[in-house]
């Protein structure tokens, strides 16, 4: 049951990591508003953000120094495992390397993901709100306000 859960974890992680933001249905007659503006731009300039990247990034690193703890811990154990008066450090050390290997574990698939998600960027737009020129003495000020 655990070797089909880790293959279903791992075929979704790379179903995220290649899946597209488009539509995948044969009905495209309605548009939402979104839509309608992401569409005025040609597919060449869409531009995709990954807002979560902040996340993924860390996750993965601490997994991997949960991953290391459970190689850690392992060392431990098998340090411990020939003396019988030492079973019950084993034992600590055995549960240990087992919590720290599934933490890494969960760490690394949880970055992997967060790092994985694709969002379209809005595009940035730049208006002029106000624009005024002042005679002077020795020729022109000018002034322009922008939002963007």
């Amino acid at each position: 049951m655990k070797k089909i859960f880790a293959v279903f974890v791992l075929i979704f992680s790379v179903f995220l990591l290649f899946a597209e933001n488009e539509p995948t249905s044969g009905n495209n007659n309605f548009t939402s508003p979104k839509q309608e503006k992401s569409s005025s731009l040609p597919n060449d300039q869409q531009t995709y953000s990954r807002p979560y990247l902040g996340w993924g990034i860390p996750a993965i690193f601490i997994g991997g120094l949960g991953i290391a703890g459970m190689i850690g811990f392992s060392v431990a154990a098998a340090s411990c495992y020939d003396d019988f008066d030492h079973m019950a450090e084993w034992i600590g050390f055995s549960y240990a390397a087992a919590f720290s290997g599934l933490l890494g574990t969960g760490l690394i698939v949880s970055g992997a993901i967060f790092t994985t998600i694709k969002k379209p960027q809005e595009p940035k737009s730049v208006s002029v709100n106000n624009l005024s020129v002042s005679p002077i003495k020795n020729g022109v000020y000018a002034s322009a306000g922008f939002n963007f």
